[in-house]
C-alpha cells in the first residue's frame, strides 16, 4: 500500500474517533441526571443551631400576633385603613416562611424527619391552607378600601375559619416540635384573633405534638379550595 494512501485511512480513523467523542460528549450534556451521582450532589444544608431554631419559633409567633391582631380589628378599620393595615399583615404573613423555612431544615430535610412536622407541612403548603391566607391579605391591601363592609366581612371570616382551624394549629406543632427538642417547658403557640369561628379559637391544651395533631386534623382533609 501507498504510503499517502496509509496516511489517509489514518486520518480518517482519527477523524471518526474524534467525531464520537464530540458525540459523547454531547449526550453527556444532554443528560438530565448529570451531576446527580453518588457524590456529586450538593452538600445538604445543615440544621440550624438551637439559638437559631428558638429565634425561629419565637420570631414566627410574633408573625403571628400581627396577622391576628388585623384579622381581630380589620371589620373595625376605615376604607383609607384596611389597605395599610393589610400590607403590614401581608408582610408579616410572608415573614413566616422565613422562619418556618428554618425549622424545615431540622425536622423535614433532616435524616430524621419529625412525622407531625411534616404532616404540619402538608397541611400549611400542600393543601394551600397558607397560601389561602396570603391571598386574602393581599386582596385586602389593594383593594381593600373599594370593598364594602359586608365583602370585608366575608374574606376575614373565610380567612378566619382556614387560618383558625388548620394554619394555627399546624403552626403550633411547629413549635411543639422546638419546645420539645431544647427541652423548652414554656408553652409557645400561635396567637389566635379573637374572631376565630366558636370552636376553634383555643389553642391545644398543651404543647405537645399529640394533641396539636389532633386538633390540627379534626379538619384535615378538607383543602382550602373556597374563593375570597
Amino acid at each position: 500500500m501507498r504510503a499517502s494512501a496509509s496516511i489517509a485511512i489514518m486520518a480518517s480513523l482519527a477523524n471518526v474517533a474524534v467525531g464520537q467523542m464530540n458525540f459523547l460528549n454531547l449526550l453527556g450534556n444532554l443528560n438530565p441526571f448529570r451531576g446527580l451521582l453518588p457524590g456529586a450532589q450538593a452538600a445538604q444544608a445543615p440544621p440550624p443551631s438551637d439559638t437559631a431554631m428558638a429565634g425561629a419559633r419565637n420570631q414566627w409567633r410574633a408573625d403571628t400576633v400581627v396577622v391576628s391582631r388585623f384579622l381581630s380589628m380589620a371589620e373595625s378599620f376605615s376604607p383609607s385603613q384596611i389597605e395599610s393595615e393589610a400590607a403590614t399583615a401581608l408582610a408579616a404573613e410572608n415573614d413566616e416562611l422565613t422562619h418556618k423555612a428554618i425549622l424545615d431544615r431540622q425536622f423535614i430535610s433532616s435524616a430524621t424527619p419529625d412525622k407531625a412536622v411534616v404532616d404540619a407541612n402538608d397541611v400549611l403548603e400542600i393543601q394551600g391552607t397558607f397560601q389561602f391566607i396570603v391571598d386574602g391579605l393581599k386582596r385586602l391591601s389593594t383593594g381593600g378600601s373599594v370593598m364594602s363592609p359586608q365583602q370585608i366581612s366575608a374574606t376575614i371570616r373565610a380567612m378566619n375559619e382556614d387560618r383558625c382551624a388548620q394554619v394555627l394549629p399546624s403552626i403550633d406543632v411547629y413549635f411543639a416540635a422546638v419546645d420539645t427538642l431544647l427541652q423548652d417547658t414554656n408553652l409557645t403557640q400561635a396567637k389566635r384573633p379573637t374572631n376565630c369561628p366558636v370552636g376553634l379559637g383555643k389553642p391545644a391544651a398543651n404543647g405537645s405534638n399529640a394533641e396539636a395533631k389532633e386538633v390540627r386534623f379534626a379538619k384535615k382533609g378538607r383543602k382550602t379550595s373556597r374563593k375570597i
